[in-house]
């Protein structure tokens, strides 16, 4: 049978949830990814004699044969080990990340089992379905189907391949490639894709079945010569960070850091914001800042409060215009993330932009399709804006705007406005606060006068 990654997906997730009993849909997903693990190592590694063994085929035929279920748990035991022994691999997690939780085997009535592995080994019998680029396939429609309906929490490809393009066009030649709160490692993954010239790969804090797709992307993605370090630690290290030439990240917004976490930003002004707003966005941006090398670039997804003028959106801009590392800000459509309508902003931020050099601000807000409940991004546009960027090629594109930082200082670093300047519906004239003051005067006397009038009526009914 020719197999499709979401044919395979939905055929034994109907075998795994017919038994009657409930079942979890994350532990489906559990069970799968660490048979796709299994197949990328075999695939990854030389034949010998005990990996034959532990082959995939051979150990289905063995289970069909004997129905002996321990042989499943045995061969991603060993497949855990060799993962372990990986030397561009470095994975902090326990247990070990192919092993699956043995009441899942054991609860599975024999028959589904074998009817569920029967249909892995067709869908792997073809050497196509073996290769790396179908094999990423498999997990990108995982996490998609995970994303939409168990919680996993994935950036939007489209998002990804945007902030991906903004790098290569800014960034020469970079070697390493950091993601502090890497989720599934899309991000990171697409990275790997985008430059041969990556030599490290670290993830910061992920966990559980978002730890284990991510591994395995990575391991799908990486070049030989590639060092992936994953680490499943909630804190921002205490001492000074490791630099990086390229970061990606999209950070959990609004969400906030309790009082005994253990987190360490050296960035003296986002640092003080920080611990003033518990807020993990910003604490990831000054940790963001902390790790960019000299030659840096990163893009880094914020929530649209961040470009609003408010009293945190101000001392974000100021901090970033002071160290003159904010390069470019696109304002993106509603919708874009499953289960939220929030509107995200790409802040793009670059170590080797010279003295009053230009921000670039960017009103992408128009640039989706409903697809369902969600949006999808006009990725095609904003990808030839960001060429004619590079190419310093945009008159008479009215969604984008070179402004200096003095005029965003000037705007009282109300980003949104800026952007928004050429669009009539948006234009609000401002004001200063002692005409407004004057205003508020007038309009109290005028209600005055009003009042007067209105008793004057109730006294002398006609």
């Amino acid at each position: 049978m020719s197999w499709k990654p979401e044919d395979i997906l939905a055929a034994t997730w109907s075998s795994y949830s017919s038994s009657g009993r409930e079942r979890n849909r994350n532990s489906f997903y559990d069970f799968t990814l660490s048979i796709i693990g299994w197949q990328i190592l075999e695939q990854a590694r030389g034949k010998s004699e005990e990996d034959t063994t532990y082959s995939f085929n051979a150990v289905v035929q063995a289970i069909l044969q004997t129905e002996d279920t321990t042989l499943l748990e045995k061969a991603l035991h060993y497949w855990d080990a060799v993962l372990q022994q990986q030397k561009h691999t470095e994975v902090t997690f326990s247990p070990g990340l192919l092993s699956i939780n043995h009441e899942i085997i054991r609860n599975l009535p024999s028959r589904l089992l074998n009817d569920i592995l029967g249909k892995w080994a067709d869908y792997f019998s073809s050497s196509s379905k073996q290769s790396r680029g179908l094999l990423m396939n498999l997990l990108n429609c995982i996490g998609q189907e995970g994303n939409i309906q168990d919680g996993l929490q994935s950036t939007p490809r489209e998002l990804g391949q945007m902030m991906a393009a903004y790098i290569r066009h800014t960034s020469k030649n970079p070697v390493n490639v950091y993601d502090p709160f890497p989720r599934t490692g899309d991000l990171l993954a697409t990275t790997i894709q985008e430059w041969h010239t990556i030599k490290q790969v670290q993830g910061g804090y992920t966990w559980g079945l978002e730890l284990k797709l991510a591994t395995l992307r990575l391991l799908c993605s990486f070049h030989p010569e590639t060092e992936i370090t994953l680490i499943n630690n909630p804190d921002i290290p205490a001492q000074p960070p490791k630099q990086f030439d390229i970061i990606l990240c999209n950070p959990p917004f609004g969400a906030r850091f309790g009082n005994n976490a253990q987190q360490q930003v050296y960035n003296e002004s986002l640092a003080a914001l920080a611990q003033k707003t518990s807020r993990l966005d910003v604490l990831f941006l000054g940790h963001i800042l902390d790790s960019l090398s000299g030659k840096g670039h990163a893009a880094v997804l914020l929530p649209a409060i961040f470009i609003s003028g408010n009293s945190l959106g101000k001392e974000i801009i100021t901090a970033l215009l002071a160290q003159n590392v904010l390069d470019m800000v696109i304002e993106l459509p509603p919708g874009l993330f499953t289960h939220t309508n929030i509107a995200p902003v790409l802040f793009c931020l670059s170590k080797t932009r010279s003295a009053n050099q230009s921000v670039w601000l960017v009103d992408a807000t128009t640039q989706a399709q409903k697809q369902n409940r969600q949006a999808k991004l006009n990725l095609e546009t904003v990808l030839q804006w960001l060429n004619q960027i590079k190419n310093n090629d945009t008159e008479g594109i009215k969604e984008i705007t070179a402004v200096s930082p003095a005029d965003i200082t000037a705007h009282e670093y109300n980003l949104y406005r800026m952007i928004h300047s050429q669009d009539t519906s948006f234009q609000v004239f401002r004001k200063s606060s002692a005409v407004l003051y004057q205003q508020c005067l007038q309009l109290e006397q005028d209600i005055a006068a009003v009042r007067k009038k209105m008793e004057a009526l109730i006294a002398k009914p006609l």
